[in-house]
This record gives structure tokens, C-alpha cells and sequence, in this order.
């Protein structure tokens, strides 16, 4: 598991723990129209994300 898997983080503003914030990028990438950059970006954030709490 890694070392931030437990604790929460901050993004604009908000507190979000490691599995809100995948809900939240499986979300957009399933139910939004983003541009191929930003999905690539979110991806990229999601495995990060993903092997945090592996």
C-alpha cells in the first residue's frame, strides 16, 4: 500500500480521500466529453492513484 493511501489530500480546496477521487475520475472519463489530452491526463492520474493504494 502506498504511503498516502490512508490519508486525504487536497484538491482545490476540497479534502478527498484516494477513492473519491477515483470515483470522481471514473466518473468524468465514463459520463464526460473531455478532450483527448485531459483524458489522457486523468488516466495517467488514475493509475498513479491506483497503485497508491496497492
Amino acid at each position: 500500500m502506498g504511503m498516502f493511501a490512508e490519508s486525504p489530500f487536497a484538491l482545490n480546496g476540497f479534502e478527498l480521500n484516494i477513492q473519491d477521487a477515483l470515483t470522481a475520475i471514473d466518473r468524468v472519463l465514463r459520463d464526460g466529453q473531455v478532450a483527448d489530452s485531459t483524458r489522457v491526463m486523468l488516466e495517467a492520474a488514475r493509475r498513479a492513484l491506483r497503485d497508491e493504494t496497492d
